[in-house]
């Protein structure tokens, strides 16, 4: 992971104004992209709202809409989904495109991200604030949120330093299971 990369988006994503509190959806496979996308989120104090992969155009919408999510990043598998709910989504807010041939209905990433500085925008943040919204699968009707503050990502990461019995000298990488 590169925090160049984290810090760009922060940066972008601050730029489009985006502030604590405001949440950001991240619709991606699970690929290297992913989790500088993901930290970058955490980096403004914004919430990030993973979408599950499998997850329909309707399921998206409903997704996008209950969190009230501002910007959507989405990679070019998930092109034709995204373009499905363009005309329903309310004005103002962004589609970050990951990927080539972005289409004309969304921004391109990877253009914007570049424009950005790399530096760490050093946001204050507080265990105690929302980090995170995941979905349920949705087994029993559409999905259900569920709000984990940035106390719950640091306890469950502890406890997997423990339970994988890591030292200091160790390299390890602990992040939520990607929906």
């Amino acid at each position: 992971m590169s925090d160049e990369k984290s810090n760009r988006l922060a940066n972008l994503l601050l730029s489009c104004g985006v502030h604590k509190d405001d949440r950001v959806a991240l619709l991606l496979y699970n690929r290297i992209e992913w989790l500088p996308l993901y930290f970058g989120i955490l980096e403004t104090g914004a919430t990030a709202v993973p979408l599950n992969f499998h997850c329909a155009s309707d399921e998206i919408e409903y997704c996008f809409e209950k969190s009230d999510a501002t910007i959507l990043v989405f990679g070019p598998e998930f092109m034709g989904r995204a373009e499905a709910i363009v005309p329903k989504i309310k004005k103002g807010r962004f589609l970050f495109y990951v990927g080539d041939d972005c289409p004309t209905w969304a921004e391109n990433y990877w253009e914007l991200a570049a424009l950005c500085t790399s530096t760490n925008p050093l946001i204050p943040l507080s265990e105690d604030e929302d980090a995170t919204i995941y979905y349920s699968s949705g087994m029993a009707g559409f999905p259900k949120a569920i709000l984990h503050h940035h106390r719950s990502l640091t306890q469950v990461a502890a406890t997997e330093t423990v339970r994988h019995k890591t030292v200091h000298e160790d390299v390890f990488l602990f992040t939520m299971p990607v929906p």
